[in-house]
């Protein structure tokens, strides 16, 4: 990714593959976040690091789609629009065992702008219940800029 501002938003990368557990994770390259405090909600965002609740691996595959620069259109359901930090600019989007791993430079240390869609209404509630697994993302878009 480029180190300047950016009016439009550029493909930087995408993977659809079995999310390990669920859950997808978006982090600063050097964080250290633990998630200790995270009660199964279905989003959990840090400072640097955010916990994403996907589709279970056994009912099927997630997409997940990385751009760098504000969001072109306004689909999906968004589910986050904020500020994560980086300490060198570098994120990893993976799952807990890293069997899905892509790597996002951004160039640019420090605060950064995520917006994060997808294809579900985040539910209002603050945990799940089992019955509610088929309204769980199968597609995830996330959007990079500063």
């Amino acid at each position: 990714m480029t180190s300047y501002e950016l009016d439009t938003e550029e493909f930087v990368g995408s993977f659809r593959a079995s999310v390990g557990y669920g859950l997808l994770i978006i982090r600063d390259s050097n964080s250290t976040e633990t998630h200790a405090d995270w009660e199964g909600s279905d989003i959990h965002v840090t400072r640097d690091s955010i916990y994403l609740c996907v589709q279970h691996p056994v009912d099927g595959p997630v997409t997940v789609e990385v751009f760098e620069g504000p969001p072109a259109r306004e689909d999906g359901f968004v589910w986050f629009d904020g500020v994560i930090v980086s300490a060198g600019g570098t994120f990893i989007v993976h799952d807990p065992d890293e069997d899905v791993r892509l790597v996002v430079r951004t160039d640019h240390p420090g605060e950064v702008r995520l917006r994060i869609a997808s294809d579900v209404e985040l539910l209002s509630t603050s945990v799940r219940r089992a019955s509610d697994v088929e309204l769980l993302p199968t597609s995830v878009r996330l959007n990079f800029w500063y």
